[in-house]
């Protein structure tokens, strides 16, 4: 089974929350981060990373932050939409270059 990833937009505190889940064959498996907490860190020390997630778990939070901010999941979709926007600007710059005198 593959996770899943929610996300709701919290105007309340300007923030995104995030539910992840994974359908077992015992229930619903969900990830519970812990509660995001601030410390000053001297610049020359190593910081531990605030959330260490499994890979495909990772995938699928990508894929659902780019679904909630608009973007696309599929790299190959976005290269096709600015091909697409060039074919259309150089027809354009066709048209103007050759109406000049």
């Amino acid at each position: 089974m593959t996770w899943k990833v929610h996300v709701d937009r919290n105007a309340l505190y300007n923030s995104v929350s995030l539910t992840f889940g994974k359908k077992t064959d015992s229930g619903l498996l969900v990830a519970k981060p812990i509660q995001v907490e601030y410390e000053i860190a001297p610049q020359a020390t190593y910081i531990e990373p605030a959330i260490r997630i499994p890979d495909d778990l990772a995938r699928e939070l990508l894929e659902a932050l780019n679904v909630h901010y608009g973007g696309v999941s599929d790299v190959r979709t976005l290269r096709e939409d600015y091909l697409n926007e060039r074919k259309r600007v150089d027809k354009f710059i066709d048209k103007v270059i050759g109406s000049l005198p």
